[in-house]
């Protein structure tokens, strides 16, 4: 399938193009290196980090859609450190991509393709008592420092 040209590809298709489009975007996204940054033309350098959100029926074809994506780059063909996720919490954000040890903190992914296929999941996530999910969301998806301190008393 990765020879075949995306929109050609999509202009076969009986599902949204501008779905799975969108969902090869994601993952294009994800595959760029961290290295990479917008030039500090207005403030500090910033990250390629990208937010999409598919709105549709309930089987209208948006996890198709996200599937098809899957088929079109498949991520096995780059050598990135990534992981798929789908965070509870924003402490669930932070261990997509560390993880704690005796000495601190390791780095076990440099990137995440955080998806939710139901907005009721973020939905339910954001609100409970007390949850950073959606500032910890909006914190990386402008490449702010994510986590914070806590005592352990």
């Amino acid at each position: 399938m990765g020879s075949i040209p995306v929109l050609w590809f999509l202009s076969a298709c009986v599902f949204t193009a501008k779905a799975v489009l969108l969902a090869v975007l994601c993952r294009l996204a994800t595959a760029i290196p961290t290295e990479v940054v917008l030039p500090p033309i207005v403030g500090k350098k910033a990250s390629l980090n990208f937010f999409s959100c598919f709105i549709g029926e309930s089987g209208g074809g948006k996890g198709t859609s996200t599937g098809l994506a899957e088929e079109l780059f498949d991520f096995k063909q780059t050598k990135l450190k990534y992981i798929q996720s789908t965070p509870g919490s924003g402490e669930g954000v932070l261990s997509t991509y560390l993880k704690a040890t005796n000495s601190g903190w390791e780095q076990k992914f440099e990137s995440a393709l955080i998806n939710f296929d139901e907005i009721d999941n973020l939905k339910a996530g954001s609100e409970r008592n007390g949850s950073t999910l959606s500032a910890t969301l909006r914190q990386g998806f402008i490449g702010e420092v994510i986590g914070g301190t806590y005592s352990k008393t």
